[in-house]
């Protein structure tokens, strides 16, 4: 990951680098310690999955995600993605999408995004009214 890190930051210094991950325990998982990337630097934001179906799995799930990296850097931003339909399961209202959203932010996720465009496209103009009343921007560390 440095090695990728640097090559990325020599070629275009302005570019976020960041990884979709799963959960603190990738490591034991599938051998991505993405905690310690974080620790040292490697990543400029975080998006941590949030395909879970169950909302108070969910808010557990991102719970521990947010405060891991906090804990390590609290300066690099974390933008939780939210499955509207995936392998996993599928949020099944506009309703459920904006639980899920208000529930990252209550948590001090620095974002969201959604997995997928096609599959949030029938609930877009109600999550929109709902949550994104001013202009989104991306925040930096």
């Amino acid at each position: 990951m440095k090695e990728l890190y640097e090559a990325v930051k020599r070629l275009k210094p302005q570019v976020l680098v960041s990884a979709y991950v799963w959960t603190v325990r990738d490591p034991y998982i599938c051998l991505r310690d993405w905690v310690e990337w974080v620790r040292k630097g490697y990543l400029d934001a975080v998006n941590p999955s949030g395909y879970i179906y169950n909302y108070k799995e969910y808010i557990n799930r991102c719970k521990e995600n947010i405060e891991a990296i906090r804990r390590v850097n609290p300066r690099v931003p974390i933008f939780i993605n939210i499955g509207v339909h995936t392998s996993h399961g599928t949020l099944k209202s506009a309703a459920e999408i904006i639980k899920w959203v208000e529930g990252a932010r209550k948590l001090k996720a620095d974002g969201i995004s959604y997995f997928t465009m096609k599959t949030l496209l029938p609930y877009i103009d109600e999550v929109s009214k709902a949550l994104f009343r001013e202009k989104a921007s991306v925040p930096r560390p």
